[in-house]
C-alpha cells in the first residue's frame, strides 16, 4: 500500500493523463465520432438538406489562355475568359488528347474538362483522366489561385486548419441527414473537405449554407500547382479528411507519396470511406429549389503556410511552395476578375468587353505545358 501511495505521489499527473486518454478513446468508440463531434460543437446540426451546389463556380476555358495566363491568379484573367465549370463526365475524361480538333466546340469542351480536372476520383498522377486508376480519393479541380470556393450543401464546420506537410488550409463539413450516394430514400451524414486553399473565412462550430463561400482556392500543403482537391467522406472514415496510407505504409511499399497513389495502394480503404464527390453533387443539384444564399461575412485573418519542401516524383527536384496571404475579405462570382487582358496585341483594346477571335492553339502545346505544371497534386 505503502508503495502504491509512493508511486501516486511521484507519478500521480501522468497516471491521470494516460487514464483521461483511454477514457477518450473508449467514448470515441462507444459514441462514435459523428456523436463526440456532435457534443463538442454544443449539439449543433446542419441544416435541413435542400440540396447541393458545385464547390466551384467559374473556371478559365484553358483552351484560350495564352502560356503567360495559365500561372495567373484569379483576378488576373480577363472575365471573358471564364466559364461556368464543366460537368463532371468520367468518360469525356479519357478522350486522347491527340485526337482534339480545337477548331470543334465540342472537343474544345472536352480538352476543357479534361483540364479542370485533372486528377479523377480513385485517379492516378499520370495525366490520363481514368477513374480507378490509383487510390486518389477525390477530385482534383485545377482552378488559378484565389478562386472563389463554395460549401456543396448546408453543413457545420468540423474542421478548419493548416496542415503545412499534407492538405494545407482545408476545411471540413458534416452533413447530416443526407440522402446517401447510392439511395436518395436512405438518410446518411457526409464530410466533405476542400484542401489547398490559400485562405478559409469559417471557423470550427459555425454553421454553413449551401453556396456559401467559405475560402479561397490556393497551393498550401503538398501541391505544386493551385487547385482544390475536394472529397466526401462517409461516417465510416476515421478521421477527415481521410488519406487510404500512412508515410510509413508507402515506405514499406518502397514507394513516394505520389508512386503510392499510382498503384493503388490503399485502394480497398478509400472505396470503402468515401463516394465519388463530384457524381454526388451532380446527382443532388437540382433535387429541391436552392435558395439564394449570401457569401459569409468576411473575417479578417492572416493565413500563412509554411513553405514545404515538396519533392516532385517525376523529377526527383525539390520545389518550394511559398502560401503566405493576407486576407482581409472574401471574393465572390460577382467580383470577377475585370477584363483587362495583358496579352493582347497592342492594336487591340485593353478593356475588352465582347468575346474576341479565339487563336486556335496546337495539341501538343497545351498538353505540353499541362505536363509540365500539372505532373503533381494531392
Amino acid at each position: 500500500m505503502k508503495r502504491l501511495e509512493k508511486f501516486m505521489a511521484k507519478n500521480g499527473k501522468q497516471v491521470v493523463s494516460i487514464a483521461a486518454a483511454f477514457l477518450m478513446v473508449g467514448v470515441l468508440l462507444t459514441v462514435g465520432v459523428h456523436d463526440f463531434q456532435a457534443n463538442v460543437f454544443g449539439g449543433k446540426k446542419s441544416a435541413t438538406f435542400d440540396g447541393t451546389v458545385m464547390p466551384v463556380k467559374k473556371v478559365p476555358s484553358w483552351v484560350d489562355l495564352s502560356t503567360s495566363e495559365w500561372k495567373l491568379p484569379y483576378d488576373q484573367i480577363p472575365l471573358y475568359k471564364f466559364i461556368d465549370i464543366p460537368d463532371y463526365v468520367p468518360s469525356q475524361l479519357t478522350v486522347p488528347v491527340s485526337s482534339i480538333d480545337y477548331k470543334k466546340t465540342a472537343d474544345r469542351a472536352t480538352r476543357n474538362a479534361q483540364v479542370t480536372y485533372s486528377t479523377p476520383y480513385m485517379g492516378n498522377y499520370k495525366l490520363d483522366g481514368f477513374e480507378n486508376a490509383g487510390s486518389h480519393l477525390a477530385v482534383d479541380i485545377k482552378i488559378p489561385m484565389g478562386t472563389p470556393i463554395y460549401a456543396i450543401a448546408n453543413g457545420i464546420v468540423v474542421k478548419a486548419k493548416n496542415e503545412p506537410g499534407g492538405f494545407g488550409n482545408n476545411v471540413v463539413l458534416r452533413h447530416d441527414d443526407v440522402p446517401s450516394f447510392d439511395n436518395s430514400s436512405v438518410k446518411t451524414t457526409y464530410f466533405s473537405g476542400y484542401a489547398h486553399m490559400s485562405s478559409f473565412t469559417v471557423s470550427e462550430g459555425d454553421l454553413v449554407s449551401k453556396g456559401q463561400q467559405i475560402g479561397l482556392s490556393g497551393q498550401s500543403g503538398t501541391a505544386t500547382t493551385p487547385h482544390l482537391h475536394f472529397q466526401i467522406d462517409n461516417d465510416q472514415a476515421p478521421w477527415h479528411p481521410y488519406w487510404p496510407y500512412t508515410s510509413k505504409e508507402a515506405s514499406d511499399a518502397g514507394l513516394n507519396f505520389w508512386e503510392a497513389v499510382n498503384a493503388g495502394l490503399g485502394k480497398d480503404k478509400a472505396l470503402a470511406t468515401t463516394v465519388n464527390p463530384l457524381i454526388y453533387v451532380q446527382k443532388y443539384k437540382n433535387s429541391q429549389s436552392s435558395t439564394t444564399v449570401t457569401d459569409a461575412t468576411p473575417k479578417t485573418s492572416n493565413v500563412v503556410s509554411p513553405a514545404p519542401t515538396v519533392t516532385t516524383p517525376s523529377t526527383n527536384t525539390t520545389t518550394t511552395v511559398s502560401t503566405t496571404t493576407n486576407v482581409s475579405g472574401t471574393t465572390t462570382e460577382d467580383q470577377l476578375p475585370p477584363s483587362n487582358d495583358t496579352d493582347v496585341t497592342p492594336a487591340s483594346p485593353v478593356n475588352v468587353v465582347s468575346q474576341p477571335t479565339v487563336t486556335v492553339k496546337p495539341v501538343d502545346k497545351l498538353a505540353e505545358f499541362q505536363l509540365k505544371y500539372d505532373n503533381s497534386f494531392t
